[in-house]
């Protein structure tokens, strides 16, 4: 696929994000955002919004996109800081999943940055912007499972 048809999904993806993130009250932080970089390897969600229960209240993602449309982001990672440190204590809880750095072999490390295992069942992507698997699918999956009991 060439760089400009990936860019072109993402950028439609992404849209969709940018939707989901926009239903949710401004962040004292600054806007929730969500941006493509470096040619599409990669997307930033700056403010990430988490339930009451999680602190901080949003949180920052990268998710690496170097597979995409074909294959789903690996998981998605966290800046590691002392801000940070109660939050993935909390989402180590909930997920069990994780981890200091990616742990299998598909997902790619990102150095200062811990790893959250997020995947969909089975580890299925059946990629289709509309009625199939996409980011925007895959982040409001993470938020309802952060909002819920079991993950």
């Amino acid at each position: 696929m060439s760089i400009s048809r990936k860019l072109s999904l993402l950028e439609a993806d992404i849209q969709k994000v940018q939707f989901f993130l926009d239903q949710f009250t401004p962040c004292a932080n600054g806007k929730r955002t969500i941006r493509i970089e470096a040619n599409g390897e990669f997307i930033i969600v700056r403010n990430f919004p988490l339930p009451d229960k999680y602190h901080p209240d949003s949180i920052d993602l990268v998710l690496i996109t170097t597979g995409y449309p074909q294959a789903p982001p690996q998981g998605m990672h966290v800046l590691k800081n002392s801000k940070n440190e109660h939050l993935l204590d909390q989402l180590q809880n909930k997920f069990g999943h994780t981890y200091s750095d990616a742990m299998v072999s598909e997902a790619e490390d990102i150095d200062g940055y811990s790893w959250i295992c997020v995947h969909y069942q089975d580890f299925k992507w059946h990629f289709d912007l509309d009625f199939g698997d996409n980011i925007y699918k895959l982040l409001s999956i993470f938020s309802a499972l952060l909002e819920g009991e079991k993950s």
